[in-house]
């Protein structure tokens, strides 16, 4: 995905004992380029169930800034099994 920082969500103590009750719970993450995402975010389906997508420039700026500015997917062994 380029040159993007990315935003490094981190999966804390606290949500990984709250997963440890469920008996299997799978990690899955979705990545999209940005030109795919900015797609995306005019279609009417998002546009009618998320109201902050319809004034479309502030959408896409602040998707754009937000795909710069943070890391959006973890790096290898950042997430781990628990056993």
């Amino acid at each position: 995905m380029g040159n993007l920082k990315r935003r490094s969500i981190k999966i804390t103590a606290p949500i990984l004992e709250l997963l440890s009750f469920f008996e299997l719970t799978y990690l899955i993450e979705l990545e999209a380029e940005l030109d795919e995402r900015l797609v995306r975010n005019k279609t009417p389906l998002r546009l009618g169930h998320k109201p902050t997508k319809q004034n479309i420039e502030w959408s896409e700026k602040d998707l754009t800034n937000s795909m710069k500015k943070y890391r959006l997917y973890s790096l290898p062994g950042e997430i781990k099994r628990i056993t």
